[in-house]
């Protein structure tokens, strides 16, 4: 999980996390700061290079190591984005995780296809404990 700076700023990373791992997943939180694209900022003439560099200080290392059944979210546009052209892993937003563990994605991006239905499983299953939570906080 990769914190997009804006999230940083307001809210947090934390209702993220505990969310993620609420559905049963292991959350392993991106210590790489900023990555590099800020925004439209990365996209302009001559931010190029301090932009990639910010990334690959410890960001873009980080997916790279991630086997092909982990997966990479953030909820930042801009993140998404620079991980993707740098480092050719698609991230994820929270709203298509979710969309996973509801099944109504078909796939999971990057992932073996030995993982794929073990992954989508216990996202299903997570999902189910987060809406029965919301359930009975309406109910209240």
């Amino acid at each position: 999980m990769h914190g997009h700076c804006h999230e940083k700023a307001t809210s947090g990373f934390e209702p993220l996390q505990q969310l993620l791992e609420k559905m049963g997943l292991e959350v392993e939180k991106s210590n790489g700061g900023c990555c590099g694209m800020a925004g439209a900022w990365g996209y302009e003439k001559g931010h190029y290079d301090v932009s990639i560099a910010c990334g690959e200080r410890a960001l873009f290392p980080a997916v790279r190591r991630g086997d092909d059944d982990v997966l990479v979210i953030t909820d930042g546009f801009s993140c998404k984005t620079q991980i993707e052209q740098s480092t050719g892993r698609r991230a994820l937003h929270l709203a298509e995780v979710l969309q996973l563990a509801h099944g109504r994605a078909t796939e999971v991006p990057q992932a073996k296809a030995t993982t794929r239905a073990a992954r989508a499983g216990a996202l299903v299953a997570g999902a189910a404990v987060v809406a029965g939570g919301v359930l009975a906080l309406r109910e209240r």
